[in-house]
């Protein structure tokens, strides 16, 4: 080892030349020379990674200078040169917007395909924001979420990617994903992701129409192979909501989710408080899309763009909104992987969960299969036409969901013809219902006829009754020489049953014999008319007038159901009338649904919520 060592100096000797003594080996010290060549290049190596650290703070200024340029006042010094800006949303907003987290096993199996290099697929169920609107830039909290996932943790070449399906509708609400499930909702899903709390009525009760089909959408969901997570994404519209903090269907939606175990994410809960305050980046003092028409500014270039946080009344903005939505789903994710590391046993756990709890709503049965067309499928299915057409409602908008594409018309006595068949159950459908739902539901059916029977039996009796008493009053008036009220005659009354209770057939056909069509038509505030819809031949239904028009700035998706008797070849016409509410007569169709869950109301909306259209 001495010799090596000898060696060594002797060459760096060498090198240094005959005037450099002070590193000449001698005798007696070889290590105090070497140990003294050791802390020379420490301090070498040290001074020129502090000389680099000065230009890295210097570049960290320049970079802070840029920020302060076109980013808000919160975010100067919020800069990594190494690992990019700051989350947007403080971590206190982050916590709060974890409304429920339940148990995360579902979360924890997703978790476990991620950190194991399994390529997963994420699939977006909602509205026009989870369709993209407000997001006038081009990176909507889908894609911003499904870029994080693609970059966080990427997948070996040799396995397939990440998928991200976007099946997010404008002007939607869950009952049409509910009733349309097989065609709208991928089922290979790992991770299903489900906005609809400014879609679906706010103020309707947890036992309404709107909630019915909200619950069995998640009982779908939960009840896939493959155990995959579920989360509902509440987000929040602060103008139309008036303003106020509880005018939204988060909460029941909440309970619902609380039920089935799955986490909930509330955008209004994360940020109430900062909105209140008017923090840079999530004031609603203004609308950015307002504001950029207004100023006829380039989109992506002005300060304001990232202080508010709303593009228009309904949607929430590209650079602020809806980057605040992409980080509470990063944050569910990341909470689930840091809980995963505790317990690696997370895909057996989920696994094992039990079997779908029975419905919490009383006497809402799993719905059945259901046959759905949307906008050129329709075209399959047209008997006949004289004055509708495809056509887009929106054609300046730049995806095909934003642009709301139906068949339409706008002169009065134009129609479209379907042939339809209501015979045939869908492939849910032909499962057998559950014993207890359907034994229910034909008893509420069967208690109900009997109850008609009774009062149209009584009202019989009762008129019996009554003519014996206006006999016996003409005698008494005869005997005693009264001609007032001899020719006076009375009419027999008439007992009419009340409307049935909500969520039971009025008619008294079983539901072997008749089915329910859903039609999905457009409803707005200016230009709408009104359609008169028939059944022609081969099947039978009482005749609906439906109104595309309502007086609120809103437009929006609403079901109307026609119970039609069941038939192989059913023509139904739909014919725009001459009368409307409005000064306009258009009409647009943009769905067609033969359901088989009969005796579940479809719901209804109020006219302050919907996906807001801007007025030029």
């Amino acid at each position: 080892m001495e010799s090596k060592t000898r060696l060594a100096l002797v060459h760096i000797n060498a090198v240094a030349g005959p005037g450099a003594r002070g590193l000449r080996i001698a005798g007696r010290a070889p290590l105090v020379s070497l140990a003294i060549a050791v802390l020379a290049c420490n301090i070498f190596i040290f001074g020129i990674l502090g000389y680099e650290g000065y230009f890295v703070k210097l570049k960290r200024s320049f970079l802070s200078n840029e920020i302060q340029q076109r980013a808000p006042v919160w975010e100067t010094g919020n800069y990594d040169v190494f690992h990019g800006p700051r989350p947007f949303l403080p971590r206190n907003a982050l916590e709060r917007s974890f409304s429920f987290l339940g148990s995360m096993e579902r979360m924890h199996a997703f978790a476990d395909k991620l950190m194991t290099g399994a390529s997963v697929h994420v699939v977006m169920l909602g509205g026009s924001t989870t369709a993209g609107r407000g997001a006038y830039l081009g990176h909507p909290f889908a894609s911003r979420f499904g870029d994080w996932i693609n970059g966080t943790w990427p997948v070996p070449p040799w396995r397939a990617s990440h998928r991200l399906s976007n099946r997010g509708m404008g002007a939607t609400p869950s009952a049409l994903f509910n009733l349309c499930f097989e065609r709208m909702v991928p089922g290979d899903g790992d991770l299903y992701v489900v906005e609809f709390a400014i879609n679906d009525a706010w103020d309707a009760g947890l036992e309404s129409g709107a909630r019915l089909h909200f619950e069995q959408l998640l009982r779908r969901l939960v009840q896939l192979p493959g155990c995959p997570a579920v989360a509902v994404l509440a987000t929040y519209s602060y103008f139309k909501a008036d303003k106020r903090f509880y005018q939204s269907a988060e909460t029941d939606m909440g309970v619902l989710a609380r039920y089935y175990d799955v986490p909930v994410l509330s955008m209004r809960n994360a940020v109430w408080p900062l909105l209140q305050a008017d923090v840079p980046g999530f004031s609603v003092g203004a609308q950015v899309q307002g504001l950029i028409q207004r100023f006829k500014t380039q989109p992506g270039t002005r300060p304001f763009e990232r202080r508010y946080l709303y593009a228009d009344p309904s949607h929430p903005s590209d650079l602020t909104g809806h980057r605040a939505i992409a980080e509470m789903l990063q944050g569910l994710v990341r909470r689930g992987v840091r809980e995963w590391r505790r317990r690696r046993d997370a895909c057996a756990r989920c696994a094992a969960l039990p079997a779908a709890l029975p419905p919490m709503l009383r006497g809402n049965v799993d719905a059945g299969g259901g046959r759905c067309w949307a906008e050129d499928e329709l075209a399959d299915k047209i008997e006949g036409a004289d004055g509708f057409e495809l056509a887009p409602l929106k054609p300046e908008a730049a995806t095909r969901a934003e642009q709301k594409w139906g068949w339409s018309a706008d002169r009065p006595g134009a129609w479209i013809e379907f042939r339809l068949d209501t015979l045939s159950r869908g492939r849910a459908g032909r499962q057998e219902e559950r014993a207890c739902g359907a034994a229910q539901r034909d008893s509420l059916r069967a208690g109900w006829r009997r109850f008609e029977e009774t009062v149209r039996a009584r009202s019989v009796e009762l008129a019996r009754e009554q003519e014996i008493l206006d006999g016996d009053d003409r005698r008494l008036q005869e005997r005693d020489g009264m001609n007032r009220g001899v020719n006076a005659t009375t009419a027999p009354v008439a007992f009419s049953p009340p409307p049935p209770p909500r969520g039971v057939l009025a008619v008294s056909k079983t539901s072997a014999e008749t089915t329910d069509v859903v039609l999905g038509y457009h409803r707005s505030w200016e230009g709408m008319g009104r359609a008169l819809v028939t059944c022609l031949g081969g099947c039978a239904c009482d005749k609906a007038a439906l109104s595309g028009h309502w007086d609120v700035l809103n437009s929006q998706t609403s079901l109307a159901t026609l119970t039609v008797s069941r038939a192989k070849d059913c023509r139904l016409r739909i014919k725009v009338l001459r009368d409307t509410h409005s000064e306009g007569h258009l009409f647009v169709l943009r769905s067609i649904i033969v359901s088989d869950t009969s005796g579940t109301p479809l719901p209804y909306l109020d006219l302050n919520q919907g996906d807001s259209m801007l007025n030029g």
